[in-house]
């Protein structure tokens, strides 16, 4: 399966923990406009694949896990209209991290710290 498109559903409750686990060649990976509620699972790390990650207008909190940052072809994100939380967004992101990311949204949730020049 290269797509997992559940956008604009009525799904509730939290992300299986393992949800990576299986999915290593899913392209897509598009949850959107749902009411997933708890935590990002780090598992999507595992999804070596992934081009598109779309988790926006949910209920997810906690912060963003750090897996997110390992995927070599990720290219955009989307998790606006969230309760994301979290103030580790300081210094310089190497340029082997995302090399390929072209769009990342993050409005509308609870993210801080300072912006730096």
């Amino acid at each position: 399966m290269d797509t997992l498109d559940l956008i604009s559903n009525n799904f509730t409750g939290s992300v299986p923990s393992d949800i990576g686990r299986n999915m290593t060649k899913l392209w897509d990976l598009l949850m959107a406009e749902n009411s997933l509620t708890g935590v990002i699972p780090p598992s999507i790390g595992n999804m070596s694949s992934l081009v598109n990650l779309m988790l926006d207008r949910n209920q997810f909190s906690g912060k963003i896990p750090a897996e997110l940052g390992q995927h070599p072809q990720l290219e955009f994100v989307v998790l606006w209209g969230n309760q994301l939380t979290g103030k580790e967004f300081s210094g310089f992101v190497p340029g082997n991290i995302l090399s390929k990311l072209e769009q990342l949204y993050l409005l509308e949730n609870n993210l801080a710290g300072a912006l730096r020049d």
